[in-house]
């Protein structure tokens, strides 16, 4: 189920991929379009301004020789005034010119042609005023009718506009239905290419849409199955122990232990318990709360007290549906766990696996007779597909993530369960729900459920949790963080 879940997710990448690939093409066509259209108008902008200077280079020309005739004709200052601020623009105006179709060499030519009759027209001018300014009109008179003047503007005016302006006249025209059609192919590339990226937004959320509704089916596939196979081992458990005395399903419990390697003994009450314990080794004991003769309460403070080699052996209560004072009352008694009646095989198994991989991991096994079998499964204490995922990553130096992140755990949670029983011992409730905070992400990053879940309940001190229960809580805590790192152990020395 997992590599089908991957295989949707591989090809939605592909999708996807191809997706922002045709996109990305779209967007660099329109990045084009919009730079020929930018690059059109601004060669017609540019045409525009050079037509507006040879208009104003021959109006300046005109004014000038208003001005000259004028000031002939009237000796009059205003006149010459016009003929004087008529110069040096002139000059500005014809290098602006030149700069301006410098890349065009045709119509530099042809500027060129008509500079030099323009320099013969401004020294005719020039020469004329300075006869008029000298006295001699008749001079200056005798050139103005020779009509070399007149010829010269002729020319002028036939290179500026007959000529330059015509030319760029054309130039214009061409440019603008350039840009026109830049324009209208522009608009249609981006209406193409809206209309196309919407197509492929709907495509993408179809298939976004699709792979989801696969990923809920699988998963849905996924949790029949769990569920299923849970059915299937409920419906084993409850034939098993169906109308069966306890000794019957204590006989139940014995077959389970025998599968998965281990061998125990069953006696009658608390006396042939203390004399078992006297006689032989074990290393786990569970006890009915109402045995006869002796009871579990008062065996257990026996064990205890009395047998020094047995004053850490676990201790499990079978008690009445495990009420709050049945509760507090086998813990008082010096025992370990408890597990309400009426019994079920399945969660005596848990309870017993969980303290017999302790009990594995802190001594070596000398007390019960442990037979050849596999080792105590860990998956109700941890999140199997959280480690199979966490087993993918890469740590660091060659290492496992696991690895890594259990050698950084196992070292920091007991500093952490310190300083929550130190802020019990003074009330400080509020750090004693950080720190179950702070565990609790640690414990569900390496899915530790168990642990997790103690965590949660100590993190609610100061909401739900009611405070004469966080003692209780915080033994539990530790217990389940033992039996974590004795699990989480195996795991990350087979991810290593």
């Amino acid at each position: 189920m997992l590599t089908t879940i991957k295989k949707l997710s591989q090809r939605t990448d592909v999708y996807f991929g191809i997706i922002l690939l045709i996109l990305t093409s779209i967007g660099l066509s329109s990045y084009q379009g919009i730079v020929a259209i930018m690059r059109a108008s601004n060669e017609r902008s540019h045409t525009r301004q050079v037509i507006a200077e040879v208009d104003t280079l021959l109006t300046l020309i005109v004014s000038a020789e208003t001005g000259q005739r004028g000031f002939l004709l009237t000796n009059e200052p205003m006149y010459l005034a016009t003929y004087s601020n008529s110069l040096q623009p002139l000059e500005y105006e014809l290098a602006h010119l030149k700069h301006d179709i410098a890349d065009d060499s045709e119509s530099l030519a042809l500027l060129e042609r008509m500079e030099m009759v323009l320099r013969k027209k401004m020294d005719e001018l020039a020469v004329t005023v300075q006869l008029k300014k000298d006295g001699k009109s008749k001079e200056a008179d005798a050139i103005v009718m020779s009509n070399v003047g007149l010829e010269y503007m002729g020319e002028i005016r036939h290179f500026l506009v007959d000529e330059l302006k015509k030319r760029e006249l054309l130039k214009l025209k061409h440019r603008e239905e350039h840009m026109d059609s830049t324009l209208a192919a522009m608009v249609l590339k981006v209406g193409l290419a809206s209309f196309i990226a919407v197509l492929l937004a709907a495509i993408g959320a179809y298939l976004l849409t699709r792979e989801l509704r696969e990923r809920k089916h699988i998963e849905a596939i996924l949790k029949r199955e769990q569920q299923r196979l849970s059915n299937i081992i409920e419906t084993q458990l409850s034939v098993a122990t169906a109308g069966l005395s306890v000794e019957k399903v204590m006989q139940v419990i014995l077959d389970y232990l025998a599968r998965m390697g281990y061998s125990a003994d069953v006696v009658n009450n608390g006396r042939e318990a203390i004399t078992a314990l006297n006689t032989a080794h074990y290393d786990i004991v569970l006890m009915d709360c109402q045995m006869p003769e002796l009871d579990a309460y008062e065996a257990a403070g026996q064990i205890r007290g009395s047998l020094e080699k047995y004053k850490d052996i676990t201790i499990i209560a079978m008690t009445a549906n495990a009420i709050k004072g049945d509760r507090e009352r086998c813990l008082a008694a010096g025992m370990n766990d408890y597990i309400s009646k009426p019994l079920k095989v399945r969660e005596i198994i848990d309870i017993l696996s969980r303290w017999l991989a302790l009990r594995d991991d802190e001594h070596a096994p000398a007390n019960v007779s442990r037979l050849p079998g596999p080792a105590v499964k860990g998956e109700d204490i941890l999140d199997m597909e959280t480690i199979d995922l966490l087993g993918e990553l890469p740590g660091t130096d060659g290492r496992s993530l696991v690895a890594e992140l259990f050698e950084n755990f196992s070292v920091v949670v007991p500093d952490r369960i310190q300083a929550m029983r130190d802020a019990l011992l003074t009330k400080n409730l509020k750090v004693l729900a950080f720190e179950a905070h702070a565990l609790k992400g640690g414990a569900g990053t390496l899915g530790l459920k168990r642990l997790c879940e103690v965590a949660l309940k100590i993190e609610n001190c100061q909401r739900g949790t009611k405070e004469e229960d966080l003692p209780q809580l915080l033994v539990e805590l530790d217990t389940e963080f033992q039996m974590a790192v004795t699990a989480l152990s195996r795991f990350s020395d087979k991810a290593s």
